[in-house]
């Protein structure tokens, strides 16, 4: 299955960006599988594009509204980079290659998802409904950084609960 193939939907999905260094924020598409949670870097700065290009030309109409709006969350993904995974599977390990920082966690091994409503400072312009946190029964934590209109606490309950309607197996 491919990006171009998965349908995104109110609860398969969010935009957040991760501290990289000191400077440097990356920002990921995080898609909620069945069995895994799929990030793919979508942008390696923190930035927002006003170009209104469509970026999947499929029937996420999402990804190509409104773009430019610091409150759309689509707006933080830079087209470009879109377009450079859209057809590559997801479940293949080339999406690892293709960025380092690409991950694919799954569902099972996530211990704890919580909502921190504190935004983080670098966001200072930025709006956000705060910080997701997750940490596997490995021991690994993501911290994701909401961006534009996202409701974290809804974010975590799609991570923690199965939704029959999830786009892939």
């Amino acid at each position: 299955m491919t990006l171009q193939d998965f349908v995104l939907t109110d609860n398969n999905h969010f935009i957040a960006s991760q501290n990289r260094n000191l400077f440097f924020k990356r920002v990921f598409l995080v898609l909620i599988t069945k069995n895994y949670l799929v990030g793919l870097v979508c942008n390696n700065r923190l930035t927002v594009e006003t170009n209104a290009d469509l970026i999947i030309n499929n029937k996420n109409n999402l990804l190509s509204t409104q773009r430019g709006s610091l409150n759309n969350p689509y707006s933080y993904l830079k087209a470009k980079m879109v377009k450079k995974i859209v057809n590559t599977n997801l479940y293949d390990k080339i999406i690892l290659g293709i960025n380092k920082a690409n991950f694919r966690i799954d569902r099972n091994d996530v211990k704890v998802a919580i909502n921190n409503a504190t935004r983080a400072k670098y966001l200072a312009k930025f709006p956000s409904d705060g910080t997701v946190y997750i940490e596997t029964i490995k021991g690994i934590k993501h911290e994701f950084h909401l961006l534009g209109d996202q409701n974290g606490n809804n974010v975590v309950q799609w991570i923690l609960k199965r939704h029959e309607d999830a786009s892939l197996n």
